[in-house]
Parts: C-alpha cells; structure tokens; sequence
C-alpha cells in the first residue's frame, strides 16, 4: 500500500510544539515537553497519557471550575477539547460541564459543525452515527483501545483520502493531523494479519515448538543409546585389548557429572541445529531458543 505521507507534512508538524505535542500524543509516544510547562495545553497531555484516573481528574476538577464563555480561547481549539474528550471518556468522567461547552461551539460552518456533532457522539460514546467524521471516530477509538470493526468504512476512508489530496492538505491543522494518522492505522491493519490469524498463527507456533522438542529429545535419545551400544559392542570384540577398555572406563569414570552434564546439553544443541535449519531463528530472532 503506497503512503499517502509527505516529508512536508511531518515537517510542518514538527515546526510547531502544540501540533508536534499533539501528533505525539495520539501517536502514543512518550509524552516529555520541556517548554510551556504551565500551560493548559501540555498540563492536560500530561495528565491524560499518565495514564491514571486521579491525575486527569484533578487537572479536569479545577478546569471545569470556569465558566465558558465564547471569548474564552480554549473554546475553540480542537486540539483541547479532543483530548478532554479522551480523558472522560477513558477514566467515566461526568461530561455536563463540557456538554454546556459544545453549546458555545455551534457554528455555521460545514466542518467545524461536522467536528463539533463528531465530539458530542464521542462524548455519548455514539461511535456508528453515520454524522460523525469516521477519521476522528478512528483516532479516539485506537486512544481508548476499542477495537474498529466496520472493515468497510474504513476501506472507504482510506480510498477517500487516496483520491483527494485536498484533504490531507487542508489549513486545518487538527483534521490534518488526524488523517494523517488514519493513514497510518489504516496502512498497518492493511498490513498486518488480523486477530484470528494471530491468534492461529500464535497457536502453530506453540505447536511447533512441542514438535521440535519432541524431535530434539527423539534424537538425542538415538544418539545417547547408540553411543551406548557402540561402546559395548567394541568393547565386546576388543576384549583381548583389555589396556585400551580399561582406559576408556578410567577416563568416563574421571569425567563423571561432567560427561552427564554434556550429554544433556547436546540435547538443547540438537534442538538449536534443528530451529536453525528450518529457520525459525531467522523469524524469531528474539525467543530464547536453546532453552
């Protein structure tokens, strides 16, 4: 799937730490700001990604203590009112304070009133309204780990903005930024299996790890009896070599816990010899294959 992401996008991002702060923040990166500490902006990232209920909650007591009013300059910035969204939703936050605010964000225009309606059904937790904007609906949904099932809207989206450039290249810097990252989350669902497949695939690996223990163990319990049967068969016709016999009981007698000790490790190295030639290291580089 070709990306739909110009360098000049990430770019224009970047240049600016609220829309950086906010791409990070719905990119679930590690939230550290070292500027603008004070501000309302940074205070309710923080206490959002912090991921504990009475950190948001005492940011959201004390900022719900003030009455809005259409001068108010948070009122209208989506950027702000998104991640209250994410914060009451995600930690059952009582939501009238911010329903009266909706009410001072009516506004004429076709895409504020789409965002505005788009945020009062998150609020409701009415992610299927056909009236939302889905790309929104598919940011917060990923923020608050609720699985997105409608396979269709979501190929719809994704042709949509492959069609009209127009929309990822639009002044707006909040829908810019969360089409942006529905590329992303729609790019990696293309890409990766889905939940029953993972879950198949997680099983056949469980399985193939029985196998190839039980293999290794076959094997080395072949080689550990044939090392056994050949020594008593050499002995048995070489009796009349009884320096040779002597020394062979001397030296396994010396080595002791130390020859037991290495015949169990050849079993572990059979096991590794035998991943490494069907190339299961090659896939799981990071298992602990040996064991």
């Amino acid at each position: 799937m070709v990306s739909l992401i110009h360098p000049e996008h990430i770019k224009q991002i970047e240049s600016n730490w609220k829309t950086k702060l906010f791409n990070d923040f719905i990119h679930e990166k590690p939230i550290n700001p070292e500027i603008y500490l004070e501000d309302n902006f940074v205070r309710i990232i923080k206490a959002t990604t912090k991921d504990t209920k009475a950190d948001f909650e005492k940011f959201y007591s004390e900022f719900s203590q003030r009455k809005p009013s259409e001068d108010s300059p948070w009122l209208h910035d989506n950027f702000f009112i998104f991640i209250l969204i994410v914060g009451i939703v995600k930690y059952n936050i009582a939501r009238e304070w911010l329903e009266k605010v909706f009410e001072l964000r009516e506004s004429r225009n076709k895409e504020i009133t789409q965002i505005n309606t788009t945020f009062k059904n998150l609020i409701n937790k009415n992610y299927s309204s056909k009236d939302n904007l889905f790309e929104i609906v598919f940011v917060f949904q990923e923020l608050i780990n609720i699985p997105i099932s409608p396979s269709d809207e979501i190929d719809d989206l994704y042709n949509k903005l492959s069609s009209d450039f127009s929309l990822l290249n639009i002044r707006d810097d909040f829908l810019k930024i969360i089409r942006l990252r529905v590329v992303d989350l729609i790019v990696l669902q293309k890409e990766l299996p889905n939940t029953v497949e993972i879950t198949v695939l997680k099983d056949f690996k469980n399985t193939f790890l029985k196998r190839i223990d039980f293999i290794s163990k076959a094997i080395y319990a072949v080689l550990v009896i044939g090392l056994v049967v050949g020594i008593y068969v050499y002995q048995s016709k070489n009796k009349t070599n009884q320096e040779l016999v002597n020394t062979i009981n001397t030296i396994s007698g010396l080595l002791g816990v130390g020859l037991l000790i290495l015949i169990k490790q050849l079993s572990k190295w059979v096991r590794l010899l035998i991943l490494v030639i069907l190339g299961y290291n090659k896939i799981y580089n990071n298992d602990n294959t040996p064991r």
